[in-house]
């Protein structure tokens, strides 16, 4: 073989070396494949929507799908906020020597982070960046990004729920709208009304069972209701309990006056004591206004059985008393005949929802107790008047032992047990008093007074019966008394005298 010969054999052989060298490298393939969540992906993830201030992660896997080794310099996140995070590098199992070598068919797993710190818009974005030595793509970039909701709540009215003024026992509503103005679920874990001291006059209706979710735009209503028992400020707090970051407990004052007229009448019992027929008797009594709410009197009136000779200044004169004010009337008694003791009532008809009488107008009803009395005179006299005597022998004047006057030697007794009296409270004018049947001339009668005469009240008089049988037997005898007591002005008394020998 000549030397041109082998050199041209060389030269042809290292031509087609050279040739196969090039389709070999050719052949050779690298390949950096990202998986996110077991999902591969080509340049972006997107997080979804994350609650804000919550932290969530994502798997990342890194796997050479190429024929040549892949060296991974440096992974990051381009940005410098802290919304989105990645594992360091050197955390990474396979770094080494400042990188990490992935051969053809391994991988290496990571986790990004995705932080939202305040709600969308705009989406939260930044960029994983993944540098190697691949010459086509030395640098992988995935666009990451997320979306920051966040619940909040919205409460209407929130400075203060004010009833302002109520009247006492009727009912007041005020309505309280909870809504979700913002991105995520909105759960009120609780929701109550606490008074200031023991009042229970404010409350919630029907409070909606808690945890109650609402999804953003979703509103709950609810209802506040007031119905005072009482005059005077109620106060309390409303609070809900929720998730909401901002507002995580709301407190709303509430407060709410009960208002009421409130009657007081001083004073509210009179007692007119006697009053004697065809004179009068005046007193005065006040109405006074202690509530905070004007007081309406309407008119005033006597209840049945009461005295028919009551009268009242201005009762059909319809009045109103400002708060803490007050007006006077005056009540008379003017009897024109005499009717003894009687307890009336005076009626007040006015608006004092306090007072649980009513009339047929619905009207309240205060009252004031009166007491008024006609004096008269009540005569109290002895019972039938009963005399025993035994004696030696009849009366007779002329004994000598009958000469020292009325003894029982002498057959004659005197019975001084006979009062008159006057019980009632009126003077007591004794017209007559007489012994209308005297036994025969036997029974005698003697009086402390001539009538006629007065008895004031408890005042008494007495009588004597003499008895001087000038026979032996039963003797009767009958005393009449006339006075001027209204119910008993002819008394009549009987004596029954008895005498015997003994």
């Amino acid at each position: 073989m000549t030397r041109r010969t082998l050199t041209f054999l060389i030269a042809t052989l290292i031509i087609i070396g050279c040739q196969c060298d090039d389709s070999s490298l050719g052949e050779l393939s690298s390949k950096l494949a990202i998986f996110i969540n077991g999902k591969e992906i080509s340049d972006s993830f997107y997080f979804g929507e994350v609650t804000v201030t919550k932290e969530v992660s994502a798997d990342v896997e890194l796997k050479n799908q190429g024929e040549t080794e892949i060296v991974i310099s440096s992974i990051s996140i381009s940005g410098q906020a802290s919304t989105f995070k990645v594992d360091p590098i050197e955390s990474i199992n396979g770094f080494s020597n400042g990188r990490i070598s992935l051969l053809s068919g391994s991988s290496i797993t990571f986790k990004i982070y995705y932080r939202p710190v305040e709600p969308a818009p705009p989406l939260d974005e930044d960029v994983l960046i993944i540098s190697t030595n691949l010459k086509d793509a030395p640098q992988r970039e995935v666009k990451l990004s997320g979306k920051g909701i966040k619940a909040s709540i919205e409460v209407n009215p929130v400075d203060i729920i004010d009833f302002g003024k109520v009247d006492v026992y009727s009912k007041a509503t005020r309505d309280i709208i909870v809504k979700n103005t913002g991105t995520d679920k909105l759960v009120i874990n609780s929701a109550g009304y606490t008074p200031n001291g023991n009042s229970t006059d404010i409350y919630l209706n029907s409070i909606p069972t808690t945890p109650l979710e609402l999804n953003p735009e979703q509103e709950v209503t609810f209802t506040l209701i007031y119905v005072p028992t009482d005059i005077g400020e109620d106060k309390g707090v409303l609070r809900f309990e929720n998730n909401s970051k901002d507002l995580p407990r709301i407190d709303i004052p509430v407060k709410g006056e009960g208002v009421s007229p409130l009657i007081r009448i001083e004073p509210s019992d009179i007692d007119f004591g006697g009053v004697e027929v065809n004179q009068s008797s005046s007193k005065d009594f006040v109405v006074y206004n202690k509530g905070n709410k004007d007081l309406i009197i309407y008119y005033l009136d006597f209840s049945e059985l009461s005295s028919k000779y009551l009268s009242v200044t201005d009762h059909n004169v319809q009045k109103t008393i400002a708060p803490q004010s007050s007006t006077k009337y005056t009540v008379t008694f003017a009897p024109k005949n005499r009717e003894g003791t009687i307890n009336s009532k005076l009626q007040v008809h006015c608006n004092d929802p306090q007072l649980v009488d009513r009339d047929a107008d619905n009207h309240y009803i205060a009252y004031v107790n009166i007491k008024s009395r006609t004096p008269f005179p009540k005569i109290d006299v002895t019972g039938a008047v009963t005399i025993q005597l035994g004696c030696k022998t009849p009366y007779n004047a002329s004994e000598p032992t009958c000469a020292s006057g009325c003894t029982m030697d002498c057959c004659c007794f005197d019975y001084n047990g006979f009062v008159i009296r006057n019980i009632g409270d009126a003077p007591l004018i004794v017209t007559r008093v007489e012994l209308v049947d005297n036994g025969g001339g036997m029974i005698e009668m003697e009086s402390e007074k001539s009538t006629p005469y007065t008895l004031n009240n408890n005042e008494s008089t007495k009588l004597t019966i003499r008895y001087k049988p000038t026979s032996f037997g039963q003797h009767r005898g009958k005393i009449v008394i006339e006075s001027n007591d209204p119910y008993e002005s002819n008394i009549e008394v009987s004596i029954v005298a008895s005498s015997f020998q003994k």
